[in-house]
């Protein structure tokens, strides 16, 4: 299975997170009393310069890395970009045929399984379209009759026959909601074509409202322990779901600076800029993808800002932290730049696109080498 690289399309700024400390199902809500002075920045080494034309925006919502390239979705036109990581240059474009594009419309996520077979994925109608390497439709399949959602961080896992993909939070997001059942991730059989469900949203959500700044989860799969590790974005533990089982526990990574639930915001769900100024004084756990090439997990955090004020373009500071496979703390990083949160790990480092404002058909990945310790 390849390897699948993506964490959210709720505008694009944010990369890092963790947690800390022991075993529990639920963690204090008490303020961290971290700041931005207590952390190191991590510069980057080098950079990417991926050249796009005016048709194609910097930003997507879904990439992934097929033998050497970097493929983006350019969510413009619905077309594959694959841009070779060695030359920076565009090998090819990838798109459904006209008949095809008929019928698929625009989608949100793709994953190429081999030069002859890609899968493309929407999130109006909640299906996946098999395509050829001519962009010619092979077959569809309905994943799902409620909200599937996509991106970077929250990517649609292709293992052993099973679609994995991830649902938006039951019901209203407005109200406090007790899951009586699991069914925030999705699993559709090619074989059986039957989706099940599975994964109950953890406390602090069974407990206090949130509210759709909050309401949403990035994942990743560990495919050496065959499991995937959700982290909820209010919540100060993660969830390990191991296959085929799809058992779960609860982690909390030790050694971790900020390792809290987040206060709810329960007073200002109708408010949306209180509810973005709730969520810019506040941290907010972000995406977590797992490196495979090093046997580490990277999560991002998004930093308190105590200066922010209404109606103030967010400037969070961004923690990336590192744990070891055992989820343990293996070191922390500041992020010197603002970034998109669709990067890529190869042998190489991993790779993080910055919001890059001198040219705006350029996308700059800057690389990060993590210090030897």
């Amino acid at each position: 299975m390849l390897q699948m690289f993506n964490l959210l399309q709720f505008f694009i700024l944010f990369v890092v997170t963790m947690l800390c400390s022991s075993c529990s199902n639920s963690a204090s809500q008490e303020k961290s009393s971290a700041t931005v002075a207590d952390y190191t920045v991590l510069e980057p080494q080098d950079s990417l310069f991926f050249e796009l034309d005016s048709l194609t925006s910097p930003y997507t919502t879904y990439s992934q890395l097929y033998k050497g390239s970097y493929v983006h979705l350019n969510n413009f036109d619905s077309s594959l970009y694959f841009f070779d990581l060695k030359t920076s240059k565009i090998k090819k474009i990838w798109k459904p045929n006209k008949d095809a594009r008929g019928v698929v419309g625009k989608f949100a996520a793709f994953h190429i399984m081999n030069d002859d077979s890609v899968y493309v994925f929407t999130a109006t109608n909640y299906k996946a379209f098999l395509l050829d390497g001519s962009g010619k439709l092979l077959n569809t399949h309905q994943l799902s009759e409620t909200s599937i959602f996509c991106n970077n961080f929250v990517p649609i896992y292709l293992i052993d026959d099973n679609f994995y993909f991830a649902l938006f939070f039951n019901n209203n997001f407005m109200k406090p909601y007790k899951q009586d059942k699991g069914n925030a991730l999705g699993i559709y059989s090619l074989k059986e074509k039957k989706t099940n469900y599975a994964l109950e949203y953890p406390t602090p959500y069974t407990e206090s409202a949130y509210g759709s700044t909050y309401n949403y989860y990035s994942y990743t799969y560990n495919a050496d322990k065959n499991q995937f590790v959700f982290s909820f974005a209010a919540a100060g533990h993660l969830v390990v779901m191991n296959l085929p089982s799809l058992m779960t526990q609860f982690v909390l990574p030790k050694g971790r600076s900020i390792a809290t639930d987040v206060p709810a915001p329960d007073k200002y769900l109708d408010d949306q800029s209180r509810m973005t100024l709730h969520q810019q004084k506040h941290h907010l756990y972000q995406g977590i993808i797992y490196d495979s090439y090093r046997k580490i997990y990277y999560q991002s955090i998004q930093l308190p800002n105590p200066d922010a004020k209404q109606g103030v373009e967010p400037s969070n500071p961004l923690l990336l932290c590192i744990l070891d496979s055992n989820f343990k703390m293996i070191q922390e990083f500041l992020l010197p730049h603002r970034y998109y949160a669709n990067f890529f790990i190869s042998e190489e480092g991993f790779f993080i696109p910055r919001v890059y404002t001198e040219d705006e058909d350029v996308i700059v990945f800057d690389k990060f080498v993590l210090p030897v310790r």
